[in-house]
């Protein structure tokens, strides 16, 4: 699993919106460092690191959601969410196929019926649902989105 990254820059003397501030820019960052990896090869670690990093990013919104605007939290909320859950799609098809490689309980015709009919169907949807999860990466990619939420971000309290 992922290590969550520290967080450089929280001080006890600063105002809260200004910790809330440095707290989501980092784990935004934290989020966004495993994009090219995912778009690279689609790894099962970077695949598994970015979820849990974008689950936390999630956490912290929630948990700052007061120092945001309304319009701005509903935006960055949309955004990821849906990230999150193509995130989860291709985990879950993960999870999945490392069951069905790992299976060693199961009696031998069973496992062959398994790794005949049921792996390449669910190596097929994994894939699938992997393109969509980097159509939406370039999508947020060429429409600013990054960039635009940092930008939200960098207002958080003012």
């Amino acid at each position: 699993m992922a290590r969550p990254w520290k967080i450089r820059g929280l001080d006890i003397d600063r105002d809260a919106a200004s910790c809330a501030r440095t707290v989501l820019l980092s784990k935004f960052k934290e989020m966004f460092s495993y994009k090219n990896d995912v778009m690279r090869d689609g790894g099962v670690d970077a695949i598994h690191d970015m979820r849990v990093s974008a689950r936390r990013f999630q956490t912290f919104l929630v948990l700052f959601r007061s120092f945001l605007s309304r319009k701005r939290y509903k935006y960055i909320r949309r955004v990821f969410s849906d990230l999150i859950r193509r995130l989860g799609r291709v985990r879950t098809h993960d999870v999945f196929l490392a069951m069905i490689l790992g299976a060693k309980g199961m009696p031998r015709e069973e496992r062959a019926v398994m790794r005949g009919a049921v792996l390449p169907r669910q190596r097929k949807k994994r894939s699938f649902e992997y393109r969509r999860l980097v159509r939406l990466l370039r999508r947020l990619e060429s429409d600013a989105v990054e960039r635009t939420c940092i930008s939200f971000l960098n207002e958080v309290g003012e």
